[in-house]
């Protein structure tokens, strides 16, 4: 059940930060450009089992959109 829970969090937050994106301009190239990067961090911190700080967790989260 918490998996769920996350998934549709995450879910949340994804259409969230697109709807931002979009209603500051840029293009879909961006978006997902942009996306994959923080995909990818997050991804590298799993497979490394790194914890990060809260501050990189919210780097990556919101510092590449505009």
């Amino acid at each position: 059940m918490s998996d769920a829970r996350i998934s549709w969090a995450k879910n949340g937050i994804l259409i969230t930060v697109v709807d931002d994106f979009f209603d500051v301009g840029g293009s879909r190239e961006d978006l997902w450009l942009r996306l994959v990067k923080c995909m990818t961090q997050e991804a590298e911190w799993q497979l490394n089992k790194e914890l990060p700080s809260v501050d990189e967790y919210m780097t990556n989260g919101c510092g590449p959109l505009p």
